[in-house]
């Protein structure tokens, strides 16, 4: 008893019908001698109005072969249509060679006219689909260009690639930095650390006086930031800092013995250069620095008081007092003759870009490492910033692994 034919999906009655015996695998001869030609037939599960539908086949189709156990892959849409259209067009041609249209009925039962259309149908699509995944590729997008000469061009990509190996190390360590900032706001939201209306409002006052009353609105204009851009950056820095400060900062302690050993160790480190305290006269004719000069060599008048008269410096006011001063602290023009002369002694009339001086020198220090009692404050400084530095690598260490950070540098380039 024949099967009832499973009904292409292809179009029309008169199209191709299919019994299930061939999709089920049971031998035709045509089908056979198709077989020993090198042909296979598809899964029993795919009907040949599929082959309309590339699209809907899965990625990969596997099919048993009948009466063994081995399986073959159809690696794509191409290969599957092209099969398949070999099959049909074997098994047409056997039938012509049999001389009947119809190849015992109960098993396959084909119409001519139908056959012709899905072997034309198959064919179109194994060009089509063929032509589309081997030879022709998609049109890609012309070069961005961001420089050009007679000869040559150079791309946005190549700039890119350039600029990447170029600054790979800045690139690495800045992505090291957003990594671990990322990290520290994640614990900072895990362990509950939070800030006070009152300390955001300062820490926001402090950054504005640090970019100037005029500058900040400037910076925000060139950077391209919106306010509240900067303030969403400015309250996770300032979550960062209550994180660090809780886990590091808080925790670090500064005995006397500490202070004593640093000392020991790296008193070098406080060596205070010779230095000299010094006052100026500044006027802007050699007639006047002539006329004060001989009021000093007469002593009439202190320095002090023909400074505060005469001189047009801002220390005027102060009597012409420098302070203390270290070489490279002044001008090369004016450091020199200051630091040629002698404790209590003045100099002659100098001639320099700004003026007329008249220098004199009123204490020299030479170079002295200072005692402990007049460095502490320096000294518990440097040993805070070694102790807190020391805190502050362990705890990121720990950090990094408790939330197993990943950094892929290599991926920049």
């Amino acid at each position: 008893m024949a099967v009832a034919p499973r009904r292409s999906r292809l179009g029309p009655d008169n199209y191709t019908h299919i019994s299930d015996d061939v999709f089920q695998g049971r031998h035709h001869p045509a089908l056979a001698e198709a077989k020993q030609e090198g042909y296979h037939y598809p899964n029993p599960h795919l009907q040949v109005g599929d082959l309309g539908q590339p699209d809907i086949l899965p990625s990969s189709l596997q099919m048993r072969l009948s009466g063994r156990n081995r399986r073959a892959v159809w690696a794509s849409k191409a290969t599957r249509v092209n099969s398949c259209a070999r099959i049909i067009r074997a098994i047409y041609i056997t039938a012509l060679k049999r001389g009947d249209s119809e190849c015992h009925t109960s098993r396959i039962r084909v119409h001519s006219l139908g056959l012709r259309l899905l072997c034309l149908l198959a064919a179109l699509l194994t060009l089509s689909i063929g032509a589309g995944c081997g030879n022709e590729k998609p049109t890609a997008p012309p070069p961005r260009l961001v420089a050009k000469c007679r000869a040559s061009v150079i791309t946005r990509d190549e700039f890119l690639a350039g600029f990447a190996k170029a600054n790979y190390r800045q690139a690495s360590a800045c992505l090291e930095e957003m990594a671990l900032q990322e990290v520290m706001n994640q614990e900072a939201k895990s362990s509950g650390v939070e800030f006070t209306h009152v300390e955001l409002a300062t820490y926001v006052q402090e950054l504005k006086e640090a970019y100037g009353a005029d500058n900040f609105d400037r910076y925000l204009s060139r950077s391209g930031l919106s306010y509240s851009d900067w303030l969403s950056q400015a309250k996770s820095d300032l979550l960062r800092s209550k994180l660090v400060e809780t886990n590091v900062t808080a925790k670090v302690e500064v005995s006397q013995e500490d202070l004593e050993k640093y000392y020991e160790e790296h008193g070098s480190e406080f060596e205070e250069p010779r230095r000299v305290r010094a006052r100026q006269i500044l006027v802007k004719n050699s007639e006047t620095a002539k006329q004060i000069l001989r009021f000093l060599s007469r002593r009439k008048r202190s320095f002090e008081s023909l400074a505060s008269e005469y001189s047009a410096a801002p220390e005027a006011a102060q009597g012409g007092d420098l302070g203390w001063v270290t070489k490279g602290d002044l001008p090369p023009e004016m450091e020199t003759p200051i630091f040629s002369l002698k404790e209590g002694k003045r100099s002659k009339v100098v001639h320099t870009s700004f003026g007329y001086h008249i220098f004199k020198v009123e204490k020299i220090q030479e170079a002295r490492v200072p005692p402990l009692a007049e460095v502490k404050e320096k000294v518990r400084v440097s040993v805070f910033d070694k102790k807190a530095k020391s805190r502050y690598d362990e705890w990121v260490k720990d950090l990094k692994s408790k939330w197993q950070l990943q950094v892929f540098p290599e991926e920049i380039l």
